[in-house]
């Protein structure tokens, strides 16, 4: 999965919580920076959501198991949205 420039701003804009709005003057973006931040930010969460697990453990009993991308997707999304509730 490749991002766009804007979404990396918009990510990195809601990890800051800093408002939606794109800034007048660009900020040049750099993946030392964004990996950095996504990282730092990682570190604050919580390690395991109970309420996650459940839903995982029923889907998983009525055998609909989630391929390799669909949990990869589900990592990296975490990061962004559980920021942005």
């Amino acid at each position: 999965m490749k991002l766009s420039e804007s979404q990396i701003r918009t990510s990195l804009r809601a990890l800051r919580d800093e408002p939606s709005v794109e800034p007048t003057v660009p900020v040049p973006l750099s993946i030392e920076l964004l990996t950095a931040e996504v990282l730092e930010h990682q570190a604050e969460l919580p390690r395991v959501r109970v309420e996650r697990v459940a839903a995982v453990r029923a889907r998983m009993e009525a055998g609909r198991s989630p391929s390799s991308d669909d949990l990869a997707r589900k990592m990296v999304g975490r990061l962004v949205c559980d920021r942005l509730r």
